[in-house]
């Protein structure tokens, strides 16, 4: 069962939320959408969405609290504009803007030069220097995002029963069941989980898509549950959304193109598999390839967001001779990020440490804001009350 600082942060998070973007946010949203977003859906079961609904909620106040030039304007935009797509752009600009608070950069929102034709999402100011920033979040093409939504909502079944019982996944579901099937095999795992509940020994469901072990409580085996993959389309089409976000930045000043790449490529292309530095310098040499005719930019930062960890996740640093930057960190509730950042000319080296920095100050951010706003902290909202 979930603990009482979890449901204490929980709820102060949802309250926030509420503040922030209004109290019928979630129904709209569901009226957008047809179905709560996942952060909030997933959030009483999935430490990775429960994970990202805490960071969303403490990165709009701690703005709010510090007053950042910008934030009432992007609260409008959240507010009026409920798409994921939208939902996920203004968390990323939320993203930057804390983690730059954190490293003492002014920060800025939504500011409009006098000779801009739109406002950049985010501006880093140090001293008579400046990183100005256009976000964006690449999603998966319908067809995957339909695929992935029937994935998310069998993980989230999965979850319940994991929290329900006290109980951890270990294996494969190789393939997409078909309804029927898909609810006969949870309804079996189910009942494993209850046995290894209540006999305190792991139990085996296996099938001829799914091999899975079922962990009693307080099974300190290691568990990775893996589902089908969604293959990502490939890198044409990442490229030309960078090409469009560059003109795009063109018209605001901004220098930096951050990303969120949601498409699959950071999870489901041979790239995702490589060794850190072959994965650093395919992809800059790709960026660079993309915007080599972009001189008004000084760089770009790709992220995976942050994802789901396994066991096989490690922290590591990888700087390139060509000033590119690799950084995988370990984030609080079980999650991973990996940041890649690029710079596309030689004078942008010392700003593609300063986004180094930023990220590598991520993993100790959400303690830093809980403790700010006096809520529980990571350990006590991840301890378990006991299963009776």
């Amino acid at each position: 069962m979930c603990s009482d600082a979890w449901k204490t942060a929980g709820q102060w998070a949802l309250t926030e939320l509420q503040e922030e973007l209004g109290s019928d946010w979630p129904k709209r949203c569901y009226a957008k959408e047809n179905r709560l977003p996942a952060e909030l859906l997933n959030s009483c079961v999935d430490a990775v969405a429960y994970g990202f609904m805490l960071e969303w909620a403490l990165r709009l106040k701690v703005l709010r609290d510090a007053q950042v030039p910008g934030v009432g304007a992007l609260r409008r935009v959240a507010r009026s504009d409920v798409r994921k797509q939208q939902r996920l752009h203004v968390g990323l600009q939320t993203e930057v803007a804390t983690l730059g608070l954190t490293l003492g950069h002014q920060v800025a929102l939504e500011e409009t030069s006098s000779d801009a034709k739109n406002p950049l999402d985010v501006r880093l100011r140090d001293g008579d220097t400046s990183i100005d920033v256009e976000t964006f979040a690449l999603l998966l093409d319908e067809a995957s995002a339909a695929a992935a939504k029937d994935d998310d909502l069998t993980l989230r079944r999965l979850r319940e029963i994991e929290w329900t019982h006290g109980v951890s996944f270990n294996g494969s579901l190789d393939v997409r069941l078909s309804a029927g099937d898909l609810t006969a095999w949870l309804d079996e795992l189910e009942h494993a989980a209850r046995l290894a509940a209540a006999t305190g020994t792991a139990q085996h469901v296996v099938s001829a898509d799914a091999d899975i072990t079922v962990l009693p409580p307080g099974d300190p085996s290691p568990t990775q549950f893996s589902g089908p993959v969604t293959v990502a389309r490939g890198w044409s089409r990442t490229a030309g959304r960078l090409t469009q976000k560059a003109q795009q930045a063109q018209d605001s000043g901004a220098t930096w193109l951050r990303a969120d790449l949601l498409d699959g490529i950071f999870w489901a292309s041979d790239w995702a598999t490589a060794p850190m530095p072959e994965k650093t310098a395919a992809m800059a040499e790709l960026v660079r390839a993309a915007l080599v005719d972009q001189h008004h930019l000084s760089g770009v930062v790709v992220s995976s967001s942050a994802c789901p960890a396994f066991d096989t996740h490690l922290d590591e640093s990888v700087p390139l001779d060509n000033g590119s930057i690799g950084l995988r960190r370990m984030l609080p509730f079980n999650r991973v990020r990996e940041t890649l950042v690029v710079p596309l000319k030689s004078a942008a080296t010392s700003e593609a440490t300063t986004w180094a920095q930023i990220y590598e100050a991520e993993p100790g951010w959400l303690d830093g804001a809980l403790a700010k706003m006096q809520l529980p902290s990571i350990v006590a909202i991840l301890t378990r009350s006991p299963v009776s």
